[in-house]
């Protein structure tokens, strides 16, 4: 036996470092398990049967003792902590008929956790069937539970109990007559499932100095209880909130009231696409120091109890911020002050209306928190006689009316008795003489004159006057004449014709700025133009005229519009033939076998009578080139023969164009050949120099392509030419036969 032992004080405190090695693996497990505990929020019973449960318990385990706990509907009781780690509240179920998921949220404003429940809120209900098989078997299926079998009358209606549940809003009726196969069909519940959405403040109230605000979470789910992926949107009064996204559903932000001088309240909406809401409201504690200021658009007003000023009062902070919304008051010894509107950006506006007689105003801005401001207006004593007109410009017409207003004071600014005459006079209409006050005021008909200009319409009453104007402005145009300064123009592309235009009204009186529509017509008049008009004042106008390039001359019309009137003029177009002259290089056979260049210079004339088809031509014509023959004497010596042939050729003829294209054209044409042919050889056997001159005429059929090019035409031209060479000479044949030629044909 063993008795009491006694550890030396080393040997005691290897004991003490062994068990606590031993204990802290166990304290890191419980540790651990602790930190591990997850969030859950629970609810007994989670589908409450309408009319029976009134009653459910919402669990909330592993959140801190400050967790907040709330329902989409309903009413949740105050928390009590049943466990170390849980909370439970009872939650009552509203009291309505309408089936739909209820969200129940619990977070914790420390740690940001949050969970979220949906409890279901049943109903029994008798459905009422039809259009089955009379005596047949009938089933409804909800989900996964099945409801029935009910036997249907003999007119194939039937009742058959279920549960509703705000989650299913679709049957599955299955109806089975004697002896036949089921046959099932779809029903829709009388279920209106909507989705759900709740706002969490971590807190009831905060400072309102444009810093601190309060965390709100958002949840939200749809008709079937799931997370609403789409997010809801938020409207809020006096504050600003960004919402980020946590998780499925759910949405947290910081909503920071604006800053307020005084307490009030801020209220956050958050709303689905359907329309269901949830709202949170926000005490607002005083939160800023605010300095108002006081300024008026117009610091000085006619006192005559009509006229007024836009008063604007600016509220900031120390700082200079912007604090809108506060409940700022605007007070006035005299007049009437409207009540203030809040702009949104820190000022507030409000009509001030002076009172009858002058002096000064000072108007005091207030709020609660702040010192007030003031601000001083100078009433000016109104005018003794004042004329107004309703408008200030009428037509010179002689009917048009105008309706002056006159108002008389007396020298304090009271309106002068009824029965003051005044006396009025104008410089065009008409207006009475003058008028009597009732109320201090009148009113008196002028009548507008014909005459154009300003009138100057003038009231007296003792020893004060009033002056307006009026414009009378000239009426639609009426008379419109056209005259040009030359009587006759030339066709041509180069001539032009100065026209005036005189616009003027029914009574004389001379328009500036109306728009002038011209034309021409006549002699192919219509194809010129006219340069932009230009207005010299006092009714007239200028522009100038240019005739077409080519016409066939005539008389032509111009024709000018201004509104309804109408003017035109005479015009002289003379016609210009148009010329051409034509340069052309090419190549010429003569004699059968000569092929010899040619140069050609060719004039034209084209009528516009036939529409410039048909030209009459004549040209001149120069074909020179060598030969070289070879042959025998009488005496059958051999010799031969060189030379030169030099041949002049004068035509005239006529031809026919036909258009192809926009620029290409083709012709066919015949004429009249005088040709002047001049041979100079030498043989081997003598060697003198022999001359043969010799003329020939003939004519010529051409045929040619021509292609607008730059201000002419390039012309491509094939001809034959029928002549011969007289008998008697000793160069014999044909001679002007095929040629071809390029060209070019410049206008004249």
């Amino acid at each position: 036996m063993m008795g009491p032992v006694d550890l030396p004080p080393q040997s005691a405190c290897a004991a003490r470092w062994l068990l606590g090695m031993l204990a802290l693996p166990c304290i890191l497990v419980a540790g651990i398990a602790h930190a591990a505990a997850p969030t859950r929020l629970e609810a007994s019973p989670r589908q409450l049967l309408s009319g029976r449960d009134t009653r459910s318990t919402l669990t909330v385990s592993g959140l801190p003792a400050d967790a907040r706990l709330a329902c989409s509907a309903g009413r949740v009781l105050p928390l009590r902590r049943s466990a170390p780690d849980t909370l439970q509240a009872t939650f009552v179920p509203p009291r309505t008929e309408v089936l739909a998921p209820i969200l129940c949220a619990a977070v914790s404003p420390s740690s940001g956790a949050h969970a979220t429940v949906v409890l279901e809120v049943q109903r029994r209900q008798v459905l009422p069937l039809t259009g089955l098989p009379p005596l047949g078997r009938v089933e409804v299926r909800i989900g996964e539970a099945l409801y029935g079998p009910v036997r249907a009358n003999a007119t194939g209606q039937a009742e058959v109990p279920v549960l509703l549940t705000p989650t299913l809003a679709q049957a599955t009726v299955s109806a089975t007559a004697p002896g036949q196969p089921p046959q099932q069909r779809s029903l829709p519940l009388p279920v209106s499932s909507r989705p759900g959405v709740l706002l969490l403040a971590e807190g009831s109230s905060v400072e309102a100095d444009g810093v601190r605000g309060v965390r709100v979470w958002a949840f939200a789910i749809d008709g079937r209880g799931e997370p609403l992926e789409a997010p809801p949107s938020f409207s809020r009064t006096g504050g600003t909130f960004e919402p980020q996204r946590v998780a499925p559903g759910v949405h947290v932000g910081t909503f920071v009231p604006t800053p307020r001088a005084a307490p009030g309240e801020a209220v956050l909406t958050a709303l689905t696409g359907t329309g269901e809401s949830s709202s949170v409201r926000v005490a607002l504690r005083a939160g800023v120091k605010p300095v108002l200021r006081v300024e008026a658009a117009s610091p000085e007003l006619l006192a005559d109890g009509a006229s007024g000023t836009d008063i604007t009062v600016s509220v900031r902070d120390a700082q200079g911020r912007a604090l809108p919304g506060q409940p700022v008051r605007l007070q006035a010894t005299r007049g009437e002050v409207a009540p203030l509107q809040d702009r949104g950006d820190g000022t507030y506006l409000a009509r001030y209306r002076a009172p009858i007689g002058g002096g000064e105003e000072r108007l005091t801005a207030l709020l609660e928190g702040a010192p007030p401001a003031s601000l001083a207006l100078k009433l000016r004593p109104p005018p003794r006689l004042t004329l107004e007109a309703s408008t200030h410009e009428l037509p010179a017409d002689g009917v048009t009316r105008l309706v002056l207003q006159l108002t008389a004071r007396d020298t304090r600014g009271a309106l002068a008795p009824d029965g003051t005459e005044i006396s009025l006079t104008t410089t065009l209409g008409l207006v009475p003489a003058s008028a009597r006050t009732r109320d201090g005021r009148a009113t008196v008909e002028w009548v507008s004159g014909h005459q154009a200009g300003e009138a100057l319409i003038e009231a007296r009453w003792e020893d004060a006057s009033s002056r307006v104007s009026v414009r009378l402005v000239p009426g639609a145009a009426a008379r419109l004449r056209v005259r040009t300064e030359e009587r006759e123009v030339l066709c041509g592309g180069t001539d032009s014709a100065q026209v005036h235009l005189l616009v003027q009204d029914a009574y004389g009186n001379p328009l500036d700025g109306v728009p002038i529509t011209l034309s021409a017509a006549g002699t192919q008049a219509e194809r010129g133009h006219f340069e932009r008009v230009a207005a010299l004042g006092g009714g007239e106008f200028v522009t100038r005229f240019h005739p077409p390039a080519r016409c066939e001359g005539g008389v032509a019309t111009l024709l000018a519009a201004a509104g309804d009137a109408r003017g035109d003029a005479r015009l002289t177009l003379t016609s210009r033939m148009p010329r051409g002259l034509t340069v052309r290089l090419g190549a010429q056979s003569n004699l059968g076998r000569l092929v010899q260049p040619t140069f050609e210079l060719e004039g034209d004339v084209r009528p516009y009578a036939l529409g410039e088809r048909l030209a009459a031509s004549a040209s001149l014509q120069v074909a020179w080139g060598r030969l070289s023959l070879r042959g025998e004497s009488a005496t059958h010596e051999p010799f031969d023969l060189t030379g030169t042939a030099l041949t002049t050729t004068v035509s005239a003829g006529a031809r026919w164009l036909v258009p192809l294209t926009g620029s290409l054209s083709a012709y066919a044409g015949a004429g009249l050949d005088a040709h002047l042919t001049r041979f100079d050889w030498r043989i081997s056997l003598d060697q003198g120099l022999q001359r043969q001159l010799s003329l020939a005429f003939g004519g010529h059929a051409r045929l040619g392509l021509t292609w607008s090019f730059g201000p002419g035409e390039l012309v491509l031209q094939g001809r034959y030419g029928l002549a011969r060479l007289p008998d008697s000479g000793t160069f014999q044949g044909s001679i002007g036969g095929l040629s071809a030629s390029l060209g070019y044909r410049f206008p004249l």
